[in-house]
C-alpha cells in the first residue's frame, strides 16, 4: 500500500513540478512531505531524507506561512530519520536550520515546530554525551515559550523540564535534578490537560527515583503517594501506567527501609488494579510486581508464598511473546531456582534451571541469554554441591568459588528516569 502512495505521489509531482501558483505549491510541498514520511516507514531513510530536502530546495525560502509550516515539518522530519541513522551531528544541524529560518516567528505553528527542534536537539546532544549543551537546548526552549498559555507549547515546556532533570541527574546533580520537577510541579501540578497530566505524573515519578538515589526514602514515598494521590484514580492508560510505576518504586523504597510487609501491600495493591489488564505495559509492571513481592517474602523467610509469586507469573505470562515478559519469567525463574538452592533443595532448583534452559536456550536476545548463562552457571554449582554432598569418600578436595552472579541478592525491580520524547 505505502509503495503505491510513494508511486501515485511521484505522479503528482511529475504533473505539478514547476508550478507557480500558491495552492497548487502548497499541494506539491504536502506531497514531498508525505512522500518522506512514507518512505520512512518504508525504512527507505536516504530517499526519504532526499524528499524533505526537494521540499526545502523548492519552498525553503519562501514568504508563505503554509509553506514554511510543511518545510519547519520537514527540517523537524528529517531530523528525526537522521538521528534513526546514528548521524546525530547532521540531526543537530537539521534543528539548528530551522531555529536559524523560523525561531522568531511569531506564528504558533512555527513557534511549536521551534519547540520540537529544541527537544530533539537537547535529546540527540544528551545521546552524544553532550549534557551541558542539551540542557542549554531545554533552557532555550524555557526562556522562550515557559510563559506561553498554548497548550502545544505548554506540552513542550513540560517535556523540556522532565527531560531536563534527567539529564542534571545522570550528571549527578541531584538536587539541580529535583529542582526542574518541582518546577514542572509548581506550574502544571493542577492542570487538567491529559498531555500534561502525563509529565507531571513523570515528574513525581522522577522525583521519587532522585530522592531514593540520595536515601532520602521518605521523601520517595512522599513522592509517589501524591502521584496516586493525583491520578490513582484515572483511567488514561499512560497515567495508570505511571501510577503502576509508583506503585512498583514505592515497594522498593519501602523495602529498603526494611518496611517488607508494607511493600508486599504495594506490590498487591498494583496486583489489585491492574492485574487483568491486557495493555502490555501494565502487564509488565504486574510481572515486575510479583517478581518483587516474591523479593520481599523471601526476605521475610516466607518461602512458600515467595515461590507462590513466581509461580503466579509463570502462570499469567509463562507463555507470552513480549520479550520483556519473557525476561521477567527468566528472572522469576532465576531467583526460584536460588531460593530453593538456599535451601538446600538442589535437585528442585536444577529442575527449575532445566526449566529455564528450555524455554529460552535457543534464544537470540541479550537479556535472555544472560539469564540462560546464570542458569548454566546455577545448574553447575547446585550440582557440584551435590556431588559434594553424596560422595561418600572424596579424593580431594574441590575449593570452588560460586560465580559472581550467585553472590548478588535476589534483584528487585527499580525504574529509571526516562527521557520524554
Amino acid at each position: 500500500m505505502l509503495e503505491k502512495s510513494v508511486a501515485a505521489i511521484d505522479e503528482l509531482l511529475r504533473h505539478h513540478a514547476d508550478t507557480v501558483e500558491l495552492v497548487k505549491q502548497q499541494t506539491v510541498a504536502r506531497v514531498l512531505h508525505n512522500k518522506g514520511v512514507a518512505l520512512g516507514q518504508l525504512q527507505r531513510d536516504e530517499e526519504a531524507i532526499a524528499a524533505y530536502d526537494e521540499l526545502l530546495r523548492r519552498f525553503g525560502e519562501s514568504q508563505a506561512l503554509a509553506l514554511q509550516e510543511l518545510a519547519a515539518k520537514a527540517l523537524i522530519n528529517k531530523g528525526v530519520v537522521l538521528r534513526q541513522l546514528q548521524r546525530s551531528e547532521e540531526s543537530i544541524a537539521a534543528y539548528n536550520e530551522l531555529l536559524r529560518r523560523f525561531g522568531e516567528a511569531q506564528a504558533l505553528a512555527l513557534q511549536e515546530s521551534t519547540a520540537k527542534a529544541l527537544i530533539n536537539k537537547g535529546i540527540a546532544l544528551g545521546q552524544l554525551q553532550r549534557s551541558e549543551e542539551a540542557i542549554a537546548a531545554y533552557d532555550e526552549l524555557l526562556r522562550r515559550f515557559g510563559e506561553s498559555q498554548e497548550l502545544v507549547l505548554q506540552e513542550r515546556v513540560v517535556k523540556a523540564l522532565v527531560n531536563k532533570g534527567v539529564v542534571l541527574g545522570q550528571l549527578k546533580r541531584s538536587d539541580e535534578e529535583i529542582a526542574a520537577y518541582d518546577e514542572l510541579l509548581r506550574r502544571f501540578g493542577e492542570a487538567q490537560a491529559l498531555a500534561l497530566q502525563e509529565s507531571v505524573a513523570k515528574a513525581l515519578n522522577n522525583k521519587g527515583v532522585a530522592l531514593g538515589h540520595l536515601q532520602r526514602n521518605d521523601e520517595a514515598i512522599a513522592a509517589y503517594d501524591e502521584l496516586l494521590w493525583r491520578f490513582g484514580e484515572s483511567q488514561a492508560l499512560a497515567l495508570q501506567e505511571s501510577t503502576a510505576k509508583a506503585l512498583i518504586n514505592a515497594g522498593v523504597a519501602l523495602g529498603q527501609l526494611q518496611r517488607s510487609e508494607e511493600a508486599i501491600a504495594a506490590y498487591d495493591e498494583l496486583l489489585r488494579r491492574f492485574g487483568e489488564s491486557q495493555a502490555l505495559a501494565l502487564q509488565e509492571s504486574v510481572a515486575k510486581a510479583l517478581i518483587n513481592k516474591g523479593v520481599a517474602l523471601g526476605c521475610l523467610q516466607r518461602n512458600d508464598e515467595e515461590f507462590a509469586a513466581y509461580d503466579e507469573l509463570l502462570r499469567r505470562f509463562g507463555e507470552a511473546q513480549a520479550l520483556a515478559l519473557q525476561e521477567s519469567v527468566a528472572k522469576a525463574l532465576i531467583n526460584k531456582s536460588v531460593a530453593l538452592r538456599q535451601l538446600q533443595r538442589s535437585d528442585e532448583a536444577i529442575a527449575v534451571y532445566d526449566e529455564l534452559l528450555m524455554r529460552f536456550r535457543a534464544s537470540q536476545e541479550s537479556v535472555l541469554q544472560k539469564q540462560v548463562s546464570n542458569a548454566l552457571n546455577g545448574k553447575g554449582f547446585a550440582l557440584l554441591l551435590n556431588a559434594k554432598k553424596f560422595s561418600a569418600t572424596p579424593r580431594c578436595s574441590i575449593v570452588c568459588c560460586k560465580p559472581r552472579w550467585l553472590n548478588l541478592n535476589r534483584r528487585l525491580f527499580m525504574l529509571h528516569r526516562k527521557i520524554v520524547r
